[in-house]
């Protein structure tokens, strides 16, 4: 297991987070194998090409059906991908969760 972490650019000062270069050069790390696992904050959620993933594990849930669906996509693109969603019974994320998948349905069945 080779891992890493990927977050975005902080507006912070105590915290930069990683520049556009430092994503980039992972990212490609990533795409070449020398990470397995990427750990990673909301950035990675849409926009990034991130190639041969085939599990992605959600820490949070969302209540847009489109970030879900943006965030599902992360998986399964040149095979048959998993998406795992770590949800505590009773929060307000399963909520979330609930609220996403009928809107995601309400989207699949309008199209």
């Amino acid at each position: 297991v080779s891992s890493h972490w990927f977050v975005g650019q902080s507006s912070m000062r105590d915290d930069k987070g990683l520049s556009q270069k430092n994503q980039i050069e992972i990212m490609q790390s990533f795409r070449d194998g020398l990470y397995n696992i990427l750990v990673s904050t909301s950035v990675a959620e849409e926009g990034l090409d991130i190639g041969e993933c085939d599990l992605v594990i959600f820490y949070d849930s969302v209540p847009s059906a489109i970030r879900l669906i943006q965030r599902k996509g992360r998986t399964g693109r040149r095979r048959k991908g998993r998406v795992i969603m770590l949800i505590a019974e009773g929060t307000r994320d399963e909520g979330y969760m609930w609220a996403a998948k009928r809107r995601t349905q309400k989207m699949r069945r309008l199209v």
